[in-house]
């Protein structure tokens, strides 16, 4: 008998053991929720400063975004909520670099978890879809070389050997406003997965955008990254 119970603790323990990271994130008061809020044109002219980005307002512009091109193709806008929400935050933030690069395998992951979670927990909605991409937090022209040039106060394209040379001219690595930046992100998720943000199932929807923590290194352009979670009726998923 002794014997038997032991197993018994041991297959739940075990069980517990392997509970989805996602379950248990989604029951953590110690997450700062996003908060929606209507921002207008407050982003067309300020510009993003790339240590220092206001993510809230660039989830809101992304959010708009992706709500007016569902009015422009006469679906119905999404609401916020906050457990899609802390779902766009986790997929951010334990997702590696190389999810972000390929779109497709990290969709894949993210409903293999959720999978998981919807075993231990009966969740508001019974369908979620995920669209993902990462971007340069400047106006980078991919694969140049750049450096920090004192002059300028700035990251400008080339080598630092080049100073000397007379014909030397510093172009400066350019920033975004928080339009800008956004509509970059906007158009790659769009073209990452457009069937999701076009689907007239869903309800409710997040976006969450943050650091790419190992690309934030002194003088170098960050990379951030962009999760979007959107979430349906159960219902949805047999019609």
């Amino acid at each position: 008998m002794k014997r038997l119970l032991v197993i018994f603790l041991l297959v739940v323990g075990s069980v517990q053991a392997q509970r989805p990271k996602l379950y248990q994130f989604l029951d953590s008061s110690e997450i700062n929720l996003s908060e929606y809020r209507h921002v207008g044109n407050s982003g067309e002219t300020q510009e993003v400063d790339p240590d220092n980005i206001d993510f809230d307002l660039l989830n809101n512009l992304v959010f708009e975004k992706i709500n007016s091109y569902r009015k422009r193709r006469h679906l119905k806008p999404l609401e916020f909520d906050t457990t899609v929400d802390k779902m766009a935050y986790f997929n951010s933030l334990v997702n590696s670099n190389s999810s972000f690069e390929k779109p497709v395998k990290s969709r894949i992951k993210f409903t293999r978890e959720l999978k998981r979670t919807l075993k231990y927990r009966r969740l508001p909605y019974g369908i979620f879809k995920t669209s993902m991409t990462q971007v340069f937090a400047m106006n980078y022209k991919g694969g140049k070389p750049y450096f920090f040039y004192e002059e300028t106060g700035g990251l400008v394209y080339g080598r630092r050997s080049q100073v000397n040379d007379e014909s030397f001219e510093a172009e400066s690595v350019e920033h975004y406003t928080y339009e800008s930046l956004a509509q970059i992100i906007f158009d790659d998720l769009f073209k990452s997965n457009r069937k999701e943000m076009q689907s007239k199932y869903h309800r409710v929807m997040s976006v969450r955008v943050m650091y790419y923590d190992k690309t934030v290194k002194e003088n170098r352009i960050p990379k951030i990254r962009a999760s979007v979670v959107y979430g349906a009726p159960r219902l949805a998923a047999v019609k």
